[in-house]
């Protein structure tokens, strides 16, 4: 892994928004004209509470604020599954649930996760239809992360969103950076979330605020996951900083999603030209997706530490190991960090590394000019 301490002095960012220190956000939030309103109490009134009515606006639902994005999430599915009285959710192997956070779902709720689909790909209905039983709640992830970003088909949303209905299944889509698929599917982010029963929205991924998110949903059903969500120790006393950061985060990116998801496949493009190095997907369906390369994951770390002391550019902390041993990857997501280069010179600064990777060994490197 790359020191992160480096990243303080790198000039360019692949992914992500440009870094800040403690003091400049600081400076930032005091700055901001949110900061005028009150301070809230609990989630009410000020900055939070104005946050919940744009997202309530723009969803078409009783948007909640929620510190974390696993405790909104573990709220919407504890209170579907004791709604329907089952405890499963039906969710694809690779997703957040299933993946991160350290089982919490299973472990601390009791839900059993009923993982469909291929690796490869996000499920469809037609793996819904083979469970043979119905789920406590059906949960999709818009974009999968873990699968590349990939999108779920706007047809089959619309699909799984009716098969849920017509099953009295609760529909509920991890929307963490739902804004770039919006921007897809040319669609809104009310029309993604009509197809669903709950929606969970982040706004420190695509947004670059603090923290926190809002848990979309029916009155009656927000209510509900509102004492789940205290018993997880989400009802945060002050959250009028985190609600600055997000107010201000959307009114500076949201509508730039549409510039970012096309500098995103511009530079996937010129990759994918590389020898030796590839995208997951080969076109990104939104902002994010993976940059692969052909090479041992311990040789392809030396290289890209090595790339970073050099250039101070920022790419990415590591890599990721894949199914096959000489290949090795990490995640991308194209924000304002990435506008510092244009894309011919990432797809250059990725190429370096690409060379730096099949060195038997890095002291030959020593007196190659610098890429990118």
């Amino acid at each position: 892994m790359v020191d992160r301490a480096i990243s303080k002095e790198c000039t360019a960012f692949l992914s992500g928004h440009p870094q800040r220190s403690a003091r400049e956000t600081l400076e930032a939030l005091a700055s901001s004209r949110y900061a005028e309103l009150d301070p809230d109490r609990y989630g009410g009134g000020g900055a939070t509470e104005l946050l919940e009515t744009r997202m309530a606006e723009l969803t078409g639902r009783r948007a909640r604020f929620v510190s974390k994005g696993m405790i909104a999430q573990m709220a919407a599915l504890r209170v579907a599954n004791d709604r329907a009285g089952r405890a499963s959710a039906a969710v694809h192997p690779l997703s957040h649930f299933s993946r991160d956070e350290q089982g919490a779902v299973e472990r601390l709720h009791g839900l059993a996760l009923m993982r469909i689909g291929e690796l490869s790909d996000p499920f469809a209905v037609r793996h819904l239809e083979a469970l043979g039983e119905k789920p406590g709640a059906v949960s999709v992830e818009l974009p999968l992360r873990n699968a590349g970003y990939k999108l779920t088909p706007w047809d089959e949303l619309v699909a799984i969103s009716g098969w849920c209905r017509t099953n009295q299944v609760h529909f509920h889509i991890d929307g963490a950076r739902a804004w770039g698929a919006a921007v897809a599917y040319d669609k809104s982010i009310g029309e993604i979330a009509a197809l669903a029963d709950s929606i969970y929205l982040s706004f420190y991924k695509d947004f670059g605020g603090l923290y926190g998110c809002v848990l979309c949903g029916d009155e009656d059903f927000i209510d509900e996951c509102d004492d789940w969500i205290a018993r997880h120790g989400g009802q945060v006393f002050r959250q009028f900083p985190a609600a600055i950061s997000a107010l201000e985060g959307f009114d500076r990116h949201f509508g730039l999603m549409k510039d970012y998801v096309e500098r995103a496949r511009q530079i996937a493009r010129l990759i994918n030209d590389i020898p030796g190095a590839f995208t997951i997907p080969r076109v990104p369906h939104t902002n994010g997706f993976q940059i692969g390369i052909e090479c041992m994951p311990d040789r392809a770390e030396q290289a890209l530490d090595r790339l970073t002391r050099e250039t101070l550019i920022w790419i990415a902390p590591g890599f990721y190991a894949m199914a096959r041993e000489d290949q090795c990857c990490f995640d991308v997501e194209i924000g304002d960090g990435a506008a510092e280069l244009d894309p011919a010179q990432w797809a250059a600064h990725i190429g370096r590394l690409v060379e730096l990777s099949k060195m038997t060994s890095l002291g030959e490197a020593k007196d190659e000019p610098n890429g990118g």
